[in-house]
C-alpha cells in the first residue's frame, strides 16, 4: 500500500512539472508582449507630440475662447445675453457617390442619406470622387470636397431667436462654404482646425453673404481663403482679420503666416452661357476656353450637370487656359474655372450654362418657286427655313439669319432649268426642295 501511494504521488509530479512549466511560458510571453506594447507607446509618444482629442476639440476645451495668452478678445457667437439656446439640427442635402455619416451615439459608420438630419456630434465623411453638402439655413450650404471628414459640433438657436450659431470641425479635407441669411436673423460660425490650435469665426448679419474655403494640407497646416464677407482667425499668437479674396496659412501649432492675395477671377470665353450644341447619332466635341490669369500657375475646370456642381461631371487642374471634353451626353451642363497659384486658389467664376441636344429632325423648308413660265434671265428665289441653318442654292452657300428666311437671286438658261434648294441645320439634318423652271426670254 505505501508503495502504491509513493508510485501515485511520483506520478503527480511527473504530470505537474511540465503543466508549470507551459504556465510559466505563458506567463513570460504575456509579460513580454506587454513590455513591447508599453514600450512601442512610449516611442509613439516622444515621435508625436501629444494634441488634443476629438472628445476635447466637441467639448471645446481644446481651445481658449480669447485666443492668445492673455488675449481677452471675445470670440464670435452667442453672447451671454442669448442665453444657452435650443438645439438646432442641420441636413445633410445632398450627396455624390460614396458618402458615409456617424452620430454621436453610433459606433459604426454608415452610407448616408440625402436628407438626413445632422445633430450635434454627427461627423459625415467622403472618399475619392465624391462630395456633399450640409445645409444650415436657406442660402447657407457647406460642401465637403472629396476625402474629406467634419464633425459638426453644435448648432443651435438662441433664446431671442434672431441669432444662430454653427460649429464644426474640420479634420481632413476640403470645405467650402456660402452663407446667406434670410430675414432677420444672423449667423455665427466657429470653425475648427483637426489639431484644435486654429479657430476661424465669422458672422453674417442679415442681408450679408459670407463665401470661403478651407483647405487641410498634409503636413497639418490649413489655408484659409475668403471670396466674400469678413471673416477671424484666432490661434494661440493672436487673431487675424481676413479680407476678401486673401487667404491665410495656419500652421499645425498655430502659427499665422502672412495673408496674401488670391488669384483673380478667370473670364470665361466659350462655349457662351446658354451655348446649344446639336448632333445627330454623336455628341461633338466641346471646347472650354477661358482668358489667362496674370500670375497664374493654372486652373481648376468644373463641369456639372446640376448649378450647384455636386454632380460633377468632370473636375481638373489644367496648365492651359482650355479643355476639350468628347463625351458630354445629351443635357444641361453648368461649368465654371478658379486660377491657382501654388497652394492658393482664388474666387471661381459665375457659372455658365451649355446645352447638348440630338436632334435627327429635318429643319423645316420651304421655298416660293415661281409659278409658270419666267420670261427673265434671273429671278429672285426666296424661302424660309430654321434659324441658323446653311441653305445651299445650286453651289451658293447661305447662312439664314435669325428670322430663317431668305433670298437669293438665281441667273435662268432658256429652256428648262431645275432649282434645288437644301437646308442642312447644326446637327447635320437635312431638308431638300427642287422644281422645274421653263425661262423664255
Amino acid at each position: 500500500m505505501r508503495r502504491e501511494r509513493e508510485r501515485g504521488r511520483a506520478g503527480a509530479a511527473r504530470w505537474a512539472s511540465p503543466l508549470l512549466l507551459r504556465g510559466a511560458e505563458s506567463l513570460l510571453a504575456v509579460v513580454l508582449v506587454l513590455v513591447f506594447f508599453l514600450g512601442f507607446w512610449w516611442i509613439l509618444g516622444l515621435s508625436f507630440p501629444k494634441g488634443p482629442t476629438l472628445t476635447d476639440l466637441i467639448a471645446g476645451d481644446a481651445f481658449p475662447p480669447g485666443g492668445a495668452a492673455g488675449d481677452a478678445a471675445p470670440a464670435v457667437g452667442l453672447s451671454e445675453d442669448d442665453g444657452p439656446g435650443e438645439a438646432l439640427t442641420a441636413v445633410l442635402s445632398r450627396t455624390r457617390r460614396s458618402v458615409k455619416d456617424k452620430p454621436a451615439s453610433a459606433i459604426a459608420w454608415r452610407s448616408a442619406r440625402e436628407g438626413i438630419r445632422l445633430e450635434n456630434g454627427h461627423a459625415v465623411q467622403t472618399f475619392d470622387r465624391s462630395t456633399a453638402v450640409i445645409s444650415f439655413t436657406e442660402g447657407s450650404e457647406l460642401r465637403l470636397g472629396e476625402n474629406s471628414l467634419v464633425v459638426l459640433k453644435s448648432w443651435k438657436q438662441s433664446s431671442r431667436g434672431r441669432r444662430r450659431r454653427a460649429s464644426l470641425i474640420v479634420l481632413d479635407g476640403t470645405l467650402q462654404g456660402k452663407v446667406a441669411v434670410p430675414g432677420d436673423e444672423s449667423l455665427d460660425l466657429e470653425i475648427l482646425a483637426a489639431s484644435g490650435a486654429s479657430r476661424i469665426e465669422t458672422t453674417t448679419a442679415p442681408g450679408e453673404s459670407t463665401e470661403f474655403r478651407l483647405q487641410m494640407n498634409d503636413d497639418g497646416s490649413s489655408t484659409v481663403s475668403l471670396y466674400e464677407g469678413a471673416m477671424e482667425v484666432a490661434t494661440p499668437e493672436g487673431r487675424l482679420r481676413l479680407d476678401e479674396n486673401r487667404s491665410v496659412t495656419l500652421t499645425r501649432a498655430g502659427g499665422i503666416g502672412a495673408p496674401q492675395a488670391l488669384p483673380a477671377v478667370p473670364h470665361l470665353d466659350a462655349p457662351r452661357p446658354g451655348a446649344l450644341f446639336s448632333y445627330r447619332t454623336l455628341p461633338p466635341p466641346v471646347q472650354f476656353r477661358w482668358q489667362q490669369v496674370q500670375g497664374a500657375q493654372g486652373y481648376r475646370l468644373w463641369i456639372a450637370r446640376d448649378a450647384g456642381f455636386v454632380d460633377l461631371v468632370h473636375e481638373a487642374r489644367l496648365v492651359e487656359p482650355a479643355f476639350q471634353h468628347g463625351n458630354l451626353k445629351a443635357g444641361d451642363y453648368y461649368w465654371k474655372v478658379s486660377a491657382l497659384r501654388e497652394a492658393l486658389e482664388g474666387p471661381s467664376s459665375a457659372a455658365a450654362r451649355l446645352r447638348l441636344v440630338e436632334d435627327r429632325t429635318p429643319p423645316a423648308l420651304s421655298v416660293d418657286f415661281p409659278q409658270g413660265i419666267v420670261r427673265d434671265r434671273s429671278l429672285a428665289l426666296r424661302g424660309r427655313t430654321e434659324p441658323g441653318a446653311a441653305v445651299f442654292i445650286g453651289r451658293r452657300k447661305m447662312v439664314v439669319p435669325d428670322s430663317g428666311e431668305f433670298e437669293h437671286r438665281v441667273d435662268l438658261e432658256p429652256g428648262i432649268n431645275v432649282l434645288t434648294v437644301e437646308a442642312v441645320d447644326a446637327a447635320g439634318n437635312v431638308s431638300y426642295r427642287s422644281q422645274m423652271v421653263n425661262a423664255k426670254y
